[in-house]
């Protein structure tokens, strides 16, 4: 770090005390105004000429002639920082020669281009030096600032570089400017520093990204000469430009001369005034370029999701002196709701959430002010505004747009979007637009807005700088930090009199950018299924079954990456209720949100369900699709505050109606605890007690909270009815062995406050904090693990877990009582499961990527059974999808549909048989590539395509049928119909990477088509895609697409990120 020279910081004390300011200096169009501060000291007198702020990119004119020498030479200084500045400056050299901390003359290879005295780095200490030779600095001050005097080898790097952190200062000196040696400071400042608070800090929260540019400047050429006097321009294309009318004027610029234009045709700018503003009109040749002299800014916000919800009060932008922001063209907007007229008072709109309580507004070529507003309308408006012209607006749905409130600071124009309580939420700002007009993100990672507007004139606004602020202090404020702010003081002191004066300026710096926030990185897709057997009717049930991400299965996850988000999918069939009409999913949904992913219970964030039809059209039983977001799971947290307590572990039995009526049963509570009793399908019967019930689907039998058994009786009351109690039938039929009632025992079983740590990784260790309040004191506070007791306050460190001691079990002293546990792991990654819940623990920066993912039937609440086996719809499987970035991928656009939906003959929503829909915002480069995976159950290999449906199952992306020939996921490579043939695609096996022994029975298929030229084609920025089915019904749980973009060429409102849903 670079700072102020300590003791004698001369800088300052010129400055202090002055306060008397006034501006003078000239504005030049497309350039930044200056503004510089002056001091001139005569034996202790003191002069203030004048002040001016300076912005980068541009030399000061001054409009004074001051005929002190010292002023042009404290000036020359100025330039001189100016420059640096303005080329990013940066010196070095290497030691030639060992020192220690007391040298003071310090010999390099070249001192030829630093200052002839500062300050430099080597190390992490700050040196500053006197005068210099070429080859030596020569009075040198060691360990300057707050760094530290250190010995350095011969070799080691000697660095200047501009301040990079906010009040970091650099000091260089110039020797015999006009008679006079020139001291100048370059100070960092924050960027805000005016606008906003410095409360919460000067450093931009990394969560939530801010980054400004400017797209492409629009252009077209004259199609033709023309002469000063014509008022038409022929050109090749205005389809990019502004339209324009008489009210309402636009301005182009050909060469040096601007001309207003007040119409368009597709291939003329008519109406025209030459010479406009004052510049020159003039004959120009076919072939010129014409420009659009409007640019638009984008604002492009980007936040990680890391915070949870976070609300906007402001966004703004700084332009420097020169610029104007054009009128009406911001997309902090809403809709007009329907029509009006000019002498309208009231303007009804979609929304006013984006626009503060009282403000300006812009509705095409007028200006409305208003004075209040409720939720969907504007009140007591002004019309005709700030000198538009009212008029009448008689198509709802054209865009209201906020105008920003324009404050004048330091030379330039601040614009800010205030938004009022209740302020909007980060995703309610407004969207990026799509490029190909695909659909727009239904969730996204990391979410990304926008906001923007247009300026002019069309030139590079150097300093430009844009920022937002949220109501949270964790992360109140964030900038475009390719902006900087420098606070740069010269001060010429005359050789034989002694006299100085002082010029301060404000300069700022921003490089903009050509696109936002590039992201690189891919992802991998997985899964398997929990059924096979017989192809046609599935009859195996698997408890559990694996997946695989790793180099033996050519899906590796790079060294090096890091887990982004990671989805999991379950899907399957159920076969009671037969009949869901009028089922919803808070009915069904408990029924299947339930697993164990990798030995760890999983509860479903979104379940989605589908009644199925057969082949007739009648009912057949439901489908479904669970999702949940486990993105901890493999990417932990590195402690854990967890709650010991006391639990009661019930137990449970599943009783279903499987004939064809409902099913009646009598529930009689034979023996139990006092006190005691069950729950049966939501209703209470007491020990001693019974009632009577008709199921039915399934319901659930389940001991009560009191400890001890329970002796149930379950009898069938109703004539030839049929059930299953945990998958033993009983039922009332006369012919049959079955009995028609059971006595089943359910324990309820007290468990200590207690918890169960076990290793994930190949070893692991941790530390236990006992955080349980020691009031009142004594042992019963206290914590055990594995023999050792842990008391309040205390902490266990590094226990470890290898093979021999893979787990461990932490109990409170007492069985009546909590208690409050710290587990903070520093190697490998641990589970800890206690009561119903269980967390993933890991050392910073753990993650699981390769290797081996499972997923199992949770024992108390399978979401398939035995019961759901033998029919054509059985199915149920897992998939899972792991986003990564890293640094070496390329840029990807990433989509995921996940709308759970029948697509078939039978399909209520698709009567036609197929689903298509559109996707956009990519742009394809040479040479394209990318992966399209699909979730899809019930597959059939036996419906291939016939003379009734001669294209069968199949998928289209841009008319081209899938998979195509020579697919890395096809098998063999040069056979369309290898393992997913184009017109039998669904037929229930699986292409992806990581399914070991995938075959023709499993019911489901997950798999990968690859895709490039020429079904996606350099420039391209949307495609087609269509799923049909002439003969068979199917699910869609999802569809993803990875798809290369361009990192380079993009520069439009799309979002370039890691991952897009769209829907």
């Amino acid at each position: 770090m670079l700072s102020s020279k300590k003791g004698h910081n001369r800088i300052s004390h010129i400055l202090r005390g002055f306060r008397s300011l006034w501006p003078v200096g000239r504005n030049e169009q497309g350039y930044v105004l200056p503004w510089v501060l002056i001091f001139t000291m005569v034996a202790g007198l003191v002069i203030v000429p004048f002040l001016n702020y300076m912005q980068a990119g541009v030399r000061a004119s001054y409009s004074q002639t001051f005929t002190m020498q010292e002023f042009y030479a404290a000036d020359s200084g100025l330039e001189d920082a100016l420059h640096k500045i303005k080329s990013d400056y940066s010196a070095t050299t290497q030691l030639a020669a060992d020192i220690d901390i007391h040298d003071t003359t310090l010999s390099v290879d070249s001192s030829a281009v630093f200052p002839e005295r500062g300050v430099f780095q080597i190390g992490t200490e700050l040196i500053y030096y006197s005068s210099k030779t070429d080859t030596e600095f020569t009075g040198c001050d060691r360990g300057y600032g707050s760094s530290h005097a250190a010995s350095h080898d011969s070799g080691a790097l000697v660095t200047v570089n501009l301040p990079e952190s906010v009040d970091d200062t650099w000091e260089y000196g110039i020797e015999n400017i006009n008679g006079s040696d020139v001291g100048i400071s370059i100070k960092n400042r924050w960027v805000l520093t005016g606008l906003e608070t410095d409360t919460n800090g000067t450093e931009p929260n990394a969560a939530l990204v801010v980054i400004g540019h400017m797209m492409d400047m629009t252009t077209t050429q004259l199609s033709g000469d023309i002469d000063e006097d014509d008022t038409t321009i022929p050109v090749a294309s205005t389809v990019l430009f502004l339209p324009a009318s008489a009210d309402s004027p636009r301005v182009i610029r050909i060469e040096e001369e601007l001309v207003q234009y007040t119409g368009v045709t597709a291939t003329e700018f008519t109406g025209c005034t030459r010479g406009f503003d004052d510049t020159l009109a003039a004959t120009h040749a076919a072939g010129r370029t014409v420009t659009a002299n409007e640019v638009t800014y984008k604002t492009d916000m980007t936040y990680d999701n890391s915070h949870g919800v976070i609300k906007i009060d402001r966004v703004g932008a700084w332009l420097p002196s020169g610029f104007d922001y054009v009128p009406g063209s911001s997309n902090v907007a809403t809709e007009l709701d329907d029509p009006i007229f000019s002498a309208a008072t009231s303007i009804p709109v979609a929304s006013t959430l984006l626009f503060p309580d009282s403000g300006v507004l812009a509705i095409e070529d007028e200006l409305i002010y208003y004075d209040s507003k409720d939720s969907d309308v504007f009140e007591d408006c002004i019309r005709g505004y700030d000198g538009t012209v009212a008029a009448d607006h008689l198509t709802a749905g054209v865009p209201v747009s906020a105008e920003p409130t324009q404050t004048a600071h330091h030379g330039g124009t601040a614009l800010t979007w205030d938004i009022p309580t209740p302020c909007p939420s980060f995703e309610e700002l407004p969207r990026p637009s799509s490029i190909g007009g695909g659909s727009q993100p239904t969730d996204e990672f990391p979410i990304k807005r926008m906001v923007t507007f247009r300026f002019s004139p069309a030139a590079e606004p150097s300093g430009i700088f844009a920022w937002i602020r949220t109501t949270r202090n964790d992360i109140y404020l964030s900038w475009d930090t390719a902006s900087r702010a420098y606070e740069v003081v010269s001060v010429a002191t005359d050789q034989t009199m002694g006299t100085r004066t002082a010029v301060q300026g404000y300069i700022n710096t921003s490089k903009l950018t050509g696109r936002v926030n590039q992201v690189f990185g891919d992802a991998r897709a997985i899964g398997n299924s929990l059924i096979r057997g017989d192809p046609v009717r599935r009859d195996e049930l698997h408890t559990q079954s694996n997946a695989f991400i790793d180099s033996s299965h050519g899906n590796a996850i790079p060294d090096g990456a890091e887990v982004e988000m990671a989805y999991l999918y379950w899907s399957g069939w159920r076969n009671t209720p037969w009949d869901v009409t009028g089922y919803t999913v808070a009915d069904l949904g408990p029924m299947v949100n339930q697993v164990v992913f990798n030995g760890t219970p999983a509860t479903a964030d979104r379940v989605q369900a589908l009644p199925n039809k057969a082949s007739g059209g009648g009912n057949h039983g439901w489908s479904f699709s669970c999702f949940k977001n486990v993105t901890s799971m493999l990417q932990p947290e590195q402690s854990a505050d967890i709650t010991l307590s006391p639990s009661t572990a019930l137990d449970s039995v599943t009783v279903r109606n499987t004939g064809g009526y409902d099913l009646d049963l009598r529930v009689t509570v034979l023996s139990g605890p006092a006190g005691g009793y069950v729950t049966f399908d939501g209703q209470t019967i007491s020990v001693g007690d019974y009632d009577d019930f008709g199921i039915q689907g399934e319901a659930q039998l389940t001991s009560g909270d009191v400890a001890g058994d329970y002796v149930v009786r379950l009898e069938v009351t109703g004539s030839n009815d049929e059930g299953t109690v945990d998958g033993t039938v009983i039922d009332s039929y006369s012919w049959t062995v079955d009995p028609a009632s059971i006595d089943i025992t359910l324990s309820t079983v007290e468990n200590p406050p207690e918890a169960t740590v076990t290793k994930i990784t190949t070893a692991a260790t941790i530390d236990i904090t006992n955080n349980t309040p020691n009031a009142p004191p004594g042992p019963q506070n206290n914590i055990t693990i594995d023999g050792t007791t842990v008391a309040p306050g205390d902490t266990l460190e590094d226990i470890w877990y290898n093979s021999a001691n893979p787990s461990d079990t932490i109990s409170g002293a007492a069985d009546d009582r909590s208690y409050e546990v710290n587990i903070t792991c520093s190697d490998g990654m641990v589970k800890i499961e206690y009561g119903s819940t269980s967390v993933i623990i890991g050392e910073p920066g753990s993650q699981t990527t390769n290797g081996e993912y499972t997923l199992g039937l949770l024992d108390s609440n399978r979401f398939v059974t035995e019961a759901d086996l033998g029919d054509e719809w059985s199915h149920a499987a897992w998939s899972l999808i792991v986003i990564y970035s890293h640094p070496d991928e390329d840029a990807r656009q990433l989509f995921l549909y996940d709308d759970y939906t029948n697509v078939g003959n039978y399909a209520d929503n698709f009567p036609a048989g197929y689903l298509e829909f559109d996707i956009g915002g990519f742009l394809a480069p040479a040479d394209f590539d990318g992966v399209m995976t699909c979730f899809i159950g019930e597959g059939d290999p036996h419906y291939a395509a016939n003379s009734h449906a001669p294209e069968g199952d199949y998928i289209e992306l841009n008319g081209y049928k899938l998979p195509r020939t020579g697919s890395p996921y096809d098998d063999p490579y040069d056979d369309p119909d290898g393992l997913n043939p184009q017109d039998n695609v669904w037929n229930g096996i699986s292409s992806v990477p990581g399914i070991e022994g995938s075959g023709s029975g499993e019911g489901i298929d997950i798999d990968a088509f690859w895709i490039e030229e020429p079904v996606i084609n350099q420039g391209d920025t949307s495609a087609t895609l269509k799923l049909d089915s002439g003969i068979d019904i199917w699910n869609i749980v999802y569809i993803f697409l990875a798809f290369r973009t361009d990192p380079v060429t993009l520069n439009t409102g799309s979002d370039v990120a890691i991952i897009n849903f769209s829907s």
